[in-house]
């Protein structure tokens, strides 16, 4: 199904920043572990939103552009009628 390519594919920068995340935990001062719970719980919040927030463009965007082309399509193979 092409909306679930174009959702992953679309949401494919926030996983980046999640594993960007984690890199960046790596340089963190703290050996509290209750700060490095925040810090997932927190920047795997923000991945969740950013994830659907990619995705949805990417799915809106690609449903844009496959109306646009079967619009066209129709409307050439009418005119050979």
């Amino acid at each position: 199904r092409w909306w679930w390519r174009s959702f992953l594919t679309s949401s494919f920068p926030a996983v980046y920043f999640f594993g960007y995340s984690v890199y960046y935990s790596t340089k963190l001062d703290t050996k509290n572990p209750v700060s490095f719970l925040f810090y997932f719980g927190y920047m795997g919040l923000i991945t969740l939103v950013l994830i659907l927030m990619t995705g949805t463009v990417g799915v809106l965007s690609s449903l844009w552009f496959n109306m646009l082309i079967f619009r066209i399509y129709v409307s050439r193979s009418l005119k050979d009628l």
